[in-house]
């Protein structure tokens, strides 16, 4: 798993957080597309609730990709009336 202080022993520049400690995080949300060919699409939820629900294995070994695992939902967002869920739009090429 995941050790902070490895990270950031003898580098003040940079903080990492910690999810596994934050617990639940609360805040914005915006997912972006970025496929070579067909539809990309972004996701913005203007608040949403995650919540890490498994460990995060930076270092794998191999060339995969380290993987975190989050619970979420999305919250009504009041400052934005017109989509308080969030909403899709498809990007152009």
């Amino acid at each position: 798993n995941f050790d902070v202080a490895a990270v950031v022993s003898g580098d003040d520049r940079f903080s990492v957080a910690m999810l596994a400690q934050a617990g639940t995080l609360e805040g914005g949300l915006m997912i972006q597309g970025n496929a070579p060919t067909g539809l990309n699409h972004k996701v913005t939820i203007g608040r949403a609730q995650l919540t890490p629900s498994g460990g995060i294995n930076f270092v794998s070994g191999g060339d995969e990709w380290a993987t975190l695992e989050l619970t979420g939902k999305v919250l009504k967002d009041s400052s934005a009336p017109s989509f308080p869920y969030g909403k899709v739009v498809e990007l152009s090429a």
